[in-house]
């Protein structure tokens, strides 16, 4: 599989009060940033490195270090400011003045873009300075295309009882002169005078960016059979669709046969313009919130929480799979979150309060307000639940997800929220229909479902939920808006990293086509300046910022 990569970033630097390790002259700093790919600095990778500043314990650093950014990654760096001793020598040859390790994520995730670090020195109590990173996305935005065709006139090619089923097939021309099929439009049935559904396009699989790229379009009649008669073709460009010109389609083994022959049609671009399509980085720029919502399953397949065997079993110095699931997805969505409140809920177990087993309820037992504060208080909610909680079942998800839908923020122009629900369960679920309903229903919603399965169940009909084959159609007839399910089996990975990058792969997409459908454009982003210490925050309204404090959690 190719890798996808995603967007780029610049990192920008400054540092104050630095230690002073020069005896007789101020000390000359650097910044080198190393990707952390090992426990070891011997495993880390060397991504780049800052111009040197003489004499300086607050540099203002002009050279950035561009680093590509990928959500679903907990990408951690080591920055390491040093004093240059050996311009051309190796880390070794330079005095560590203070490093510190930090992810992507949260520098991103921190308002304005920018993250203040305080540097540590091994073996150093005193405060060796301070280190400020802002960060920038690279423009390098998709521009789409948006066309819309209408042509008349088009020779018949169904004879006296029916008419041509016309549709368009566009080719890019490459350098040596042949052509490419960039595009394909449906076919109209029945009509010599087609007006064909407006369709969009990125600029770059049309043209390769160029709008002045040749373009070839072919108009083709469909046959029942898959065959296709040709119409007749034309040749234009982006810029010359945008002319607005009407373009005669021809035909040239016509045009050579008859002596008369002007044309086989008349093809019009009646609207060619090109927008800049935002990615999911320029959301989060612009003030988006991702809410993390998580449900555990508490059914009696788990096995007694009292026995090494249970799924459940509850040993800090060798965490289960829940607790591991929980602690790689939320450290990373955690640093888009301002607020750090979790809502978790439990289903299948049964408890003794109601004397009754509930496919949804809150972990810490608050219907009110049901959020954990932390990865570190989802899991302490957890723990508790294991103590006060009975396993029983079955396993249904219908309750978690509609409750989940119900309780996500609204998402709109001013307040722009989206809502990860993040189910962690071990076996195959029994409301599979009652399931696809509510996925139905949250597809409209500003929200994504990511199923993480735990244990060595069957987890067969997941893929049914998971829906990138065959699209998920409720009992009503109504079919899914959009994907938003991703489903992960837990024991398919060794390493937490990688688990928390299947589940979250899928989130920017969905985030952006979420978006788009409503229309919803990126805040507006306020920076703080690099040569400042003072962050500001979005100009976004909605989300709770500062963080707010915790609640007691009380089953």
């Amino acid at each position: 599989m190719a890798q996808i990569i995603g967007p780029k970033v610049d990192l920008f630097f400054k540092c104050k009060d630095l230690a002073d390790l020069d005896v007789r002259s101020k000390s000359d700093p650097q910044i080198w940033l190393y990707s952390c790919e090992g426990g070891a600095l011997k495993n880390d990778i060397l991504v780049g490195k800052t111009e040197i500043i003489k004499d300086n314990l607050n540099p203002v650093f002009a050279t950035s270090i561009r680093v590509d950014y990928m959500f679903e990654k907990n990408q951690e760096f080591k920055f390491i400011v040093v004093d240059v001793d050996e311009t051309h020598g190796a880390l070794n040859d330079q005095e560590i003045i203070g490093e510190i390790k930090c992810t992507l994520g949260e520098i991103i995730g921190s308002a304005g873009m920018s993250r203040e670090l305080r540097l540590e020195r091994k073996n150093k109590r005193s405060m060796t300075g301070m280190l400020f990173v802002s960060s920038e996305v690279v423009v390098d935005s998709i521009q789409i295309v948006n066309v819309e065709f209408q042509a008349s006139g088009l020779d018949n090619k169904d004879g006296l009882f029916g008419k041509s089923d016309p549709f368009l097939r566009i080719y890019r021309q490459r350098v040596n002169g042949k052509f490419d099929a960039v595009y394909k439009t449906d076919y109209l049935k029945n009509t010599c005078n087609p007006v064909w559904p407006q369709f969009s396009v990125s600029l770059q699989a049309l043209a390769n960016g160029d709008i002045n790229r040749t373009l070839r379009i072919d108009c083709l009649d469909y046959d029942a059979d898959g065959s296709e008669d040709f119409i007749g073709s034309c040749t234009t460009s982006i810029a010359g669709l945008q002319s607005g010109r009407a373009m005669h389609l021809i035909n040239e083994k016509k045009q050579q046969k008859k002596k008369k022959y002007k044309h086989s049609g008349v093809l019009e671009c009646h609207k060619c313009d090109i927008r800049t399509q935002p990615g999911f980085l320029d959301y989060l720029r612009g003030g988006l919130q991702m809410n993390l919502m998580i449900g555990v399953d508490f059914t009696a397949s788990n096995g007694d929480v009292k026995y090494p065997q249970s799924l459940h079993y509850n040993n800090p110095q060798a965490p289960n799979e829940y607790v591991r699931a929980i602690q790689s997805v939320g450290q990373i969505l955690s640093n888009y979150d301002h607020d750090q409140n979790f809502p978790v809920f439990g289903f299948g177990g049964y408890l003794s309060a109601t004397n009754e087993t509930s496919h949804c309820f809150p972990l810490n037992g608050s219907n009110i307000n049901p959020a954990a504060h932390g990865v570190g208080g989802v899991l302490g909610a957890y723990s508790h639940a294991l103590q006060n909680v009975q396993l029983s079942g079955p396993t249904y998800f219908n309750k978690v997800i509609k409750r989940a839908t119900k309780d996500s923020k609204g998402c709109s122009q001013g307040n722009q929220t989206y809502t990860v629900l993040m189910i962690l369960t071990d076996g195959e679920i029994c409301d599979l229909q009652q399931t696809v309903d509510a996925i139905v229903e949250a597809s409209a919603k500003a929200i994504s479902i990511v199923i993480v399965g735990v244990g060595s169940a069957d987890f067969s009909s997941m893929d049914k939920l998971d829906a990138d084959v065959t699209p998920l159609i409720d009992t009503k007839g109504k079919t899914m808006i959009r994907d938003t399910v991703q489903f992960v089996p837990f024991r398919q990975f060794t390493n937490m990293n990688d688990i928390a990058e299947a589940t979250l792969r899928e989130i920017p997409d969905q985030v952006v086509s979420y978006m788009q459908s409503k229309n919803i454009t990126p805040g507006k982003c306020v920076y703080a300046p690099v040569n400042t210490q003072s962050c500001v925050v979005p100009q976004i309204t909605g989300g709770a910022y500062p963080p707010q404090p915790a609640a007691s959690l009380q089953f």
